[in-house]
């Protein structure tokens, strides 16, 4: 099993359900703090606990740790990313914050973040966003007590959730902040990547495509399948590759920002309606 060939394993009992299910059999927790679900939940996101993916050599069983798990400051990829993009644990160098030369695991950070997420975060995200709660598990939400933004002062711009992009292989390339007045930034140092939340190829119907986190997630809360490019220009490269393989039947629906400009221009139509020879087609616009 992933992450856990030098664990010792314990099964649960009725003494000690499973965290994740809450059964008394089939699932193991290791002496590290590794958690091996027979059952687990849907979506795959649980409140408080982090999912690493399936386990290797053995798919029915899932693999998780506490939010606030040391251990996940260790774990450079997500294992389902990696297993996905064929490559061993990577890291991107970029500059960071002050403009230094630095390497940086995003999917680290990512997790970092997640363990910084309390149920105050979470619900007060949840009422910010006008959805309820359970929509957040399908997204890899983080938060920090000072995000990496500065004011003129050159102070913090205050706490702020965090959301990861990612590529089409799932392997986490940038984070973006919200700040509690809705201001939203990307992290500096990263790169600009795909909103995917879980389960969104397994949901029926088109595939609303769409700008940033929030909206998808407002869709996902609907029951659709929805994915979030970053601008209403950025993500066509992830995008091509994405959804090269999906069903030629399955319909890809362009929801375009309503942001018409008094000179005319219109970003959220233009940058949603790609020129012909990009090969990242779309079935239908709705503006």
């Amino acid at each position: 099993m992933a992450l856990s060939a030098k664990t010792k394993l314990k099964s649960v009992s009725k003494a000690k359900p499973c965290e994740i299910c809450g059964g008394d059999h089939k699932c193991s927790r290791g002496a590290d703090g590794l958690l091996i679900c027979g059952r687990p939940p849907s979506p795959e996101q649980v409140p408080g606990y982090v999912y690493l993916g399936r386990a290797d050599g053995d798919p029915q069983f899932s693999l998780y740790r506490r939010a606030d798990d040391p251990m996940l400051r260790q774990v450079s990829r997500h294992p389902v990313a990696a297993k996905r993009s064929g490559a061993g644990p990577t890291t991107n160098g970029h500059a960071d914050s002050e403009g230094s030369s630095t390497v940086v695991d995003w999917e680290a950070r990512c997790l970092e973040l997640i363990g910084n997420l309390s149920q105050a975060h979470r619900s007060e995200l949840a009422r910010l966003l006008g959805l309820p709660e359970t929509a957040l598990d399908s997204m890899r939400i983080g938060n920090t007590d000072s995000g990496p933004h500065k004011d003129q002062r050159g102070e913090s711009l205050g706490p702020c959730w965090t959301f990861p992009e990612v590529d089409a292989a799932g392997k986490v390339i940038g984070i973006t902040c919200r700040y509690r007045d809705a201001t939203k930034r990307a992290w500096p140092g990263g790169k600009r990547g795909l909103t995917l939340p879980s389960g969104w190829m397994e949901r029926q119907g088109p595939v609303f495509l769409v700008e940033g986190a929030s909206d998808v997630l407002a869709l996902t809360a609907l029951g659709l399948s929805a994915i979030g490019r970053p601008n209403c220009t950025g993500g066509r490269d992830h995008l091509k590759e994405l959804l090269h393989d999906l069903p030629a039947e399955r319909e890809i629906v362009v929801l375009a920002e309503y942001d018409a400009k008094p000179d005319g221009s219109w970003p959220g139509r233009d940058g949603a309606c790609p020129p012909s020879r990009n090969p990242c087609h779309f079935s239908r616009l709705i503006l």
